[in-house]
């Protein structure tokens, strides 16, 4: 893995444990929720992110100054990112959607500068897998969608910035849910922006488990597929879900009559992938 993201990764792991102690001794809130449970939830998710995407890196065949440039900018945005956090944390204010003074507006300019930038890589990386061709279709399917996904939540990402929060339906700063502070009543744009982003990590997982059970190359290949498509669509029905001004706990007849048929097809098409006989043409 470059030094770049093993260094960021190290770093989260230490701000993880910086936040964990804010947790237990500064009893602020912001928002509702405790100060550094954002700069703790960031640290965690930008360390297994800083993981995954130096895999991926390093699944890129040639480039090497194009795929070492990529891993030092995402390296660089994703920790000023999390220290920007941390220091509005530290100040007791909101770091994202805050521009009520001078400040804390250019903290959030910042910040969205940072993120475009880590958006344009993963465009990038996402349009060199596409291009490249895999001696194993299974993880080349994994790694695309999961990079396709990690894009458009990026974009949910920007929609929440343009309008300055993430709750739909009602004010920030309601009743969340636990663990996640999601909202408990209204829609919640963190929901697929969440989701999108760990498809990077839970695809390649599956592939992974599926190698491990030792299926062939082939139905493995038709899994990776199949999951990638049931992932996007899960994907979508919890964006429009959010768009409504509904949470995950609250389903009304037609989000649940679509719940139950993207569950039903992704049965159909994982049996599909998994008990079709494997033809000529996709063993050659």
């Amino acid at each position: 893995m470059q030094r770049s993201l093993l260094a960021l990764f190290w770093s989260m792991v230490v701000l993880s444990l910086v936040a964990a102690a804010g947790l237990l001794l500064d009893p602020r809130t912001i928002t509702g929720a405790p100060a550094f449970e954002k700069p703790l939830k960031f640290a965690v998710s930008i360390a297994v992110y800083a993981l995954s995407f130096g895999w991926v890196l390093r699944s890129l065949e040639g480039r090497d100054r194009l795929r070492r440039r990529l891993g030092d900018l995402t390296a660089a945005v994703l920790g000023l990112e999390v220290l920007l956090i941390f220091v509005q944390a530290a100040r007791g204010v909101g770091s994202h959607f805050n521009v009520r003074t001078l400040l804390d507006g250019a903290i959030f300019q910042a910040m969205g500068i940072a993120i475009l930038l880590l958006w344009l890589a993963q465009i990038t990386v996402a349009v060199l897998l596409l291009r490249q061709r895999f001696t194993d279709p299974a993880l080349a399917w994994a790694l695309r969608f999961g990079m396709i996904l990690a894009v458009l939540a990026g974009a949910v990402g920007f929609f929440m910035a343009a309008r300055l929060g993430h709750t739909v339906g009602a004010a920030e700063g309601g009743a969340g849910m636990p663990l996640t502070n999601w909202s408990a009543g209204h829609g919640d744009l963190r929901t697929a922006h969440f989701l999108g982003l760990h498809a990077l990590q839970l695809l390649p997982l599956l592939g992974w488990l599926a190698s491990a059970l030792g299926l062939d190359a082939v139905r493995r290949a038709r899994l990776a597929v199949a999951a990638g498509l049931s992932y996007l669509a899960l994907f979508l029905l919890v964006l429009l879900q959010a768009l409504r001004g509904l949470p995950l706990t609250a389903l009304p007849p037609a989000a649940a009559l679509a719940l139950g048929l993207w569950g039903a097809l992704t049965v159909a098409l994982l049996a599909r992938a998994l008990a079709s006989p494997v033809s000529a043409l996709e063993a050659a």
